[in-house]
């Protein structure tokens, strides 16, 4: 179960923006690193590979990785793993705090959560080296992609390394299903080579139209109403679809998982993404992975209205 958060025995978290690489939901650098990635071996960490909780995880894995050799290792393996050739996914975070000047009783605490795919800094290798932290490795960042979690995996972010990869609920756009797709995603955008920041949008009209006639799936999680660090809320759906005329599904989390999974035919859902304060609005192909709509709408901690009457615009201005 997911643990709520007393405002009372924390200090006051402000919430602010950072120029962090943090305006794109998935983000591709250092494309100098991909050939060796496609030449070795990719280890996917996790606390327990064993662990009956990340086995639809790891199929989905093993079902869409192509670029590289896979293998899934525990965190305290990392470095037995070292090569020049070798990469590895892992949780990862960033935070920074600072004091408000004016009140040391106020914080500004910036955290964001991803999913990094990296290669170790040749540095490494120039010396022999002792045990490090994971934090503390020398990592040459490939792959981003931004992760959407609740508020108290935000307020104890070291925790990504305690829970499995199945995250015990704690991240929003998260599920074997919809990893798959972050994996067809990321072979998608690996094998083009290409740097890619996702704020300028995407639009992919062929497949935006079929909107005009098919169900758009939606996943419960978007009906979260965050204020003061509470999220038991929920948006009213009449108000927060006021502006979608198109058909539309809300159904739980687990049942998006599931569908994409084991739905035979291709179909497409909303994915919602809030990574601090930056929020993203993606439509995603169940069946390719592909992300046929990306929408970055700025500082913002809750959907809202305007993002799907933006996406029905889009939808109609499409010829038929």
């Amino acid at each position: 179960m997911k643990s709520r958060i007393n405002p009372c025995v924390t200090t006051f978290l402000f919430i602010t923006l950072i120029a962090f690489n943090s305006k794109s939901q998935i983000a591709i650098s250092n494309i100098k690193e991909i050939e060796k990635i496609k030449n070795g071996t990719t280890f996917i960490v996790m606390k327990d590979p064993y662990s009956e909780k990340v086995i639809e995880f790891i199929n989905a894995f093993k079902s869409s990785w192509t670029i590289s050799k896979l293998e899934f290792i525990k965190y305290e393996d990392i470095q037995k793993k070292m090569s020049f050739q070798n990469s590895f996914l892992t949780f990862e975070h960033y935070t920074k705090t600072s004091s408000d000047m004016n009140n040391s009783s106020v914080s500004s605490t910036v955290t964001h959560l991803y999913l990094q795919l990296w290669t170790c800094d040749p540095e490494y290798f120039k010396k022999e080296q002792g045990i490090m932290q994971l934090q503390n490795l020398p990592k040459i960042e490939v792959a981003r992609i931004e992760l959407f979690t609740d508020v108290y995996l935000l307020i104890n972010p070291d925790l990504i390394y305690v829970y499995n990869f199945n995250m015990d609920g704690h991240i929003y756009n998260w599920g074997p299903g919809i990893v798959k797709n972050y994996i067809q995603t990321l072979m998608i955008y690996l094998n083009k080579n290409d740097k890619r920041w996702l704020y300028s949008g995407i639009k992919d009209k062929q497949q935006l139209k079929k909107l005009k006639t098919d169900s758009l799936y939606v996943p419960h999680y978007f009906m979260l109403k965050y204020k003061k660090m509470d999220e038991s809320r929920r948006h009213k759906e009449r108000k927060l679809f006021k502006h979608y005329k198109n058909k539309y599904v809300i159904l739980s989390d687990s049942s998006l998982n599931e569908k994409i999974l084991n739905s035979e035919e291709a179909f497409y859902y909303l994915l919602y993404v809030r990574s601090f304060m930056d929020k993203f609005i993606c439509v995603m192909n169940s069946k390719t992975g592909e992300m046929i709509y990306s929408r970055y709408t700025g500082m913002s901690m809750n959907a809202k209205s305007k993002d799907l009457k933006k996406l029905q615009r889009k939808i109609n201005r499409i010829k038929s």
